[in-house]
């Protein structure tokens, strides 16, 4: 019998915008500037922690997450190893 495996984001009902309000909560930016291009400064950080959080912690696919951000997948999954330092170095975790 083969089971299906559900993403903790189905269960849990997250979505990478949840995500993305509670890293920007925690940061002491609004949710909106996480989605203005910019490279080198506090959103572009931010942006790389929810790109961690919402894949490593949650499973939501990189698909979902570029789309957000209105990026390519390729660009997010170059992101995750930076965005995951940066969360660690920061204390930035939404996992309940």
């Amino acid at each position: 019998m083969r089971r299906l495996r559900v993403a903790s984001f189905q269960k849990e009902g997250v979505t990478v915008k949840s995500v993305a309000e509670g890293v920007a909560g925690q940061m002491g930016i609004k949710t909106g500037a996480l989605l203005i291009r910019g490279r080198k400064n506090g959103r572009s950080i931010g942006r790389k922690i929810v790109a961690a959080i919402a894949h490593r912690t949650y499973g939501i696919p990189l698909v979902e997450i570029a789309r957000y951000f209105g990026i390519g997948s390729s660009s997010i999954s170059r992101m995750l190893e930076q965005g995951e330092a940066y969360a660690k170095e920061n204390t930035i975790s939404l996992k309940h």
